[in-house]
């Protein structure tokens, strides 16, 4: 893979102003307009099913080689990965957190996430929660890109005051749902706001024929990170007001995915 990336790396470097065209082709392509003159490059990585010990290596090598083509300062890398441990091999380090891969519990959803361009960001820890849905606007905002006034609305905020380090935290409510197949809001859904955390749980991994009767618990994370005490008893109302937050996000969703195509 590293072989690869070098010769991906060596032709920006060779051929800068036809990667920057190329960019900006794509941004065009997508309803965006350019507001810098020299954006950064731009290198994601998702590890699925990666070894601690082939990250290092991968990511090490990957810093060198940018290094040594002078790419360093303005690339911004970003490391993370898709899901949780999968189950499928058997029991994984996964922090002692509940669930894992297809669960929407901490185990499940919970990953690492590095940002990493020396140019721009100051080197430390963010405590913040972030959502992949959180990428697009940060990259918009990072790439000096101006979306039209008449784009449709999207998901996520820009997380770029947490990587200068000027803001603590992303106001923002996230929310997720997975099950096979047809979705089904009732099986495996969250909502996370601030500390609070509304759970609809897991029942099963294939594809669900019926809603599920399981009733949605209520934790606080930054308390309880391995989701163990029901509060829902004890704050109804906030209770209340998040399971309907959640319901109307998921018919929100449900009528965005049955729209007719333009």
């Amino acid at each position: 893979m590293i072989v690869l990336l070098r010769d991906f790396l060596r032709s920006i470097a060779r051929r800068a102003g036809s990667a920057q065209t190329t960019r900006w082709s794509i941004a065009a392509a997508a309803g965006l307009t350019a507001a810098v003159a020299a954006p950064p490059n731009v290198i994601l990585i998702l590890a699925d099913d990666m070894a601690v010990g082939d990250i290092a290596a991968f990511n090490g090598e990957l810093m060198a080689e940018l290094d040594r083509l002078g790419l360093r300062e303005n690339t911004l890398v970003i490391f993370s990965s898709d899901n949780g441990p999968d189950p499928g091999p058997g029991p994984r380090f996964n922090l002692g957190l509940r669930g894992m891969k297809y669960e929407v519990t901490e185990g499940g959803i919970r990953v690492p996430l590095i940002f990493n361009w020396p140019a721009k960001f100051p080197a430390g820890e963010r405590a913040a929660v972030v959502n992949f849905v959180d990428f697009f606007p940060t990259l918009v905002e990072l790439c000096g890109l101006k979306v039209p006034a008449t784009a449709r609305p999207r998901d996520g905020a820009s997380v770029v005051p947490v990587l200068a380090g000027r803001e603590q935290s992303v106001a923002a409510t996230r929310f997720w749902q997975w099950n096979r197949l047809e979705p089904n809001y009732t099986h495996n859904a969250a909502m996370r706001e601030g500390p609070w955390k509304l759970v609809r749980p897991f029942v099963l991994r294939s594809a669900p024929k019926h809603d599920s009767d399981e009733i949605p618990v209520l934790y606080h994370v930054e308390q309880d990170p391995l989701e163990t005490t029901d509060l829902a008893a004890q704050h109804p109302e906030r209770y209340a007001r998040m399971r309907a937050a959640l319901q109307g996000w998921s018919e929100e969703v449900e009528r965005e995915r049955r729209r007719p195509a333009p």
